[in-house]
């Protein structure tokens, strides 16, 4: 009995290896995206005021848009901390890459990121200077985040949870922090 088992485990192993070996049509069976789709970005401003933090689209390809996390006239900033939220079901978090206005002038950072609880859709990010030195002065890329698009449509992108810490630990008043619109459409 048991090797009648292991043959129709072994047929139907074969079976579905052949029914891949021979899926020749151009679709993308990965529920990944790929490049069914054209993904970009739609600012919530382009012309934000001092003491804030927006977004801008950084780069587009096919399915794969990467915003561009940017800080607006802000003094002494330390370390930042925000959750991105959008809906998980139309684009999925690929990567992240730090800028250069927290390491102005060769200043060591951390920058860390993770999907909170695992799950697309919320990702927490935080970056700070390391040591006993002034925080940042001015304007500049804070980081980049990478998203692939999964479906069409539009979501939010917003900042929840968000702050911006001085070189003594103080919160500094940022008056707003700028998202925007993810869109995809299908090629």
């Amino acid at each position: 009995m048991q090797a009648k088992h292991l043959v129709w485990i072994l047929v139907v192993c074969l079976c579905m290896s052949a029914c891949t070996l021979f899926d020749d049509d151009d679709d993308d069976d990965t529920g990944n995206g790929g490049s069914q789709f054209t993904a970009g970005f739609v600012p919530q401003t382009t012309s934000p005021e001092a003491l804030s933090v927006y977004t801008l689209q950084y780069s587009a390809e096919g399915a794969t848009v990467t915003v561009g996390v940017y800080a607006q006239d802000l003094a002494d900033a330390y370390g930042l901390s925000f959750t991105l939220v959008w809906n998980p079901l139309l684009f999925q978090y690929m990567s992240a890459a730090e800028g250069s206005f927290l390491s102005t002038g060769g200043t060591a950072t951390t920058f860390l990121t993770s999907l909170e609880n695992g799950q697309q859709g919320r990702l927490v990010v935080g970056i700070s200077r390391l040591g006993q030195v002034a925080g940042a002065t001015g304007s500049g890329l804070v980081c980049t985040v990478t998203f692939q698009a999964v479906g069409t449509g539009e979501t939010g992108l917003s900042y929840e949870q968000a702050f911006v810490l001085d070189s003594l630990g103080n919160a500094l008043g940022i008056s707003n922090w700028y998202g925007g619109t993810l869109f995809s459409v299908a090629q």
